[in-house]
């Protein structure tokens, strides 16, 4: 038997094989089932939509992406952005990161254009999270992902009756932590990540034909230095304007460039630039060491456990 799933891709509801567009839609069923917890989980669940979390060159969850059938942009600011998120068809500002399924209802991603019915910045497409509305039945429910490494995913969740027949509620929270991978020149943690969701919903009825669901959300993003560095051009550029090629100007004529700042050749292995250029100040700490003379005291008393050469100062 196959399931029929309702959709309101166009604002009124749909099977989902009755829209003209295309869609992949999630039931609660089948968020459940498939241990869905984020956008992140929705993205590898769903041909042509994926998420990434670090938008272009900048590193860590700034600016994370949604693409839709491989189109993006290069700026990777929110207002120029071809994909965006929605709860219950109001667009969500907030970075997808933070935002988990445990108060979810149905997810429905809609593939191509979709500006007639969100607005601007759905050229590729959007992605449409329908919130649960509570059902007045006195029940919790706890979902937990915990793996070996320190990561863990959890949520909690509580609904009831406030009063009845008039006024019911259901209210969670969520936490996500992915422990640190690597450690910093200066002692700290590489690669940590945390994000807290908060949300209340009610259900209002106070006459047979007056309804209203209002519900209030906090969602938080609380990450260290991300485990990325960049190998800066000016310093480890092995071409040196030494391999020239030719192109075409705009006024047609042939014209001889001499790059630098690029590599040449095979790109070089961290082991063969060594592993400190791989780091970040994860405090104030380092500089002020190296302002009086010990710029590589953290490293050598947390990563080297050499502490001889500072038992005298």
């Amino acid at each position: 038997m196959i399931e029929e799933i309702t959709v309101t891709a166009r604002k009124r509801e749909e099977t989902a094989l009755e829209v003209p567009l295309s869609v992949s839609a999630f039931s609660l069923e089948k968020i459940e089932e498939a241990a869905l917890f984020d956008t992140s989980d929705i993205a590898r669940m769903t041909p042509g939509f994926n998420m990434n979390e670090q938008g272009n060159y900048w590193a860590g969850r700034l600016y994370p992406q949604l693409f839709f059938r491989g189109m993006s942009v290069l700026n990777p600011v929110p207002k120029d952005q071809i994909g965006a998120l929605f709860i219950d068809g109001v667009y969500y500002l907030g970075a997808p990161t933070s935002l988990n399924t445990f108060d979810v209802e149905r997810v429905e991603v809609l593939k191509g254009p979709q500006n007639a019915y969100f607005g601007r910045n759905t050229f590729g497409g959007a992605i449409n999270f329908i919130m649960r509305t509570p059902t007045g039945e006195q029940r919790t429910n706890v979902m937990t992902d915990v793996t070996h490494e320190g990561s863990y995913k959890a949520s909690l969740g509580n609904e009831g009756t406030i009063i009845p027949d008039k006024l019911l509620y259901r209210v969670s929270v969520g936490k996500y932590h992915r422990a640190p991978q690597f450690t910093a020149q200066d002692g700290g943690k590489l690669g940590e990540q945390n994000s807290t969701n908060l949300a209340l919903t009610l259900f209002a009825t106070p006459t047979d034909r007056l309804k209203a669901r209002p519900r209030v959300q906090f969602g938080e993003d609380e990450d260290g230095a991300p485990a990325a560095a960049y190998l800066p051009g000016v310093k480890y550029d092995t071409c040196g304007g030494n391999v020239p090629y030719s192109r075409y100007s705009e006024s047609g004529e042939r014209v001889t460039l001499y790059p630098s700042r690029f590599f040449c050749g095979e790109i070089p292995s961290i082991d063969t630039l060594g592993k400190s250029i791989v780091s970040r100040n994860t405090s104030l700490n380092s500089p002020m060491l190296a302002a009086r003379g010990y710029p590589n005291m953290l490293r050598d008393i947390f990563v080297h456990k050499n502490f001889e050469p500072y038992l005298s100062t």
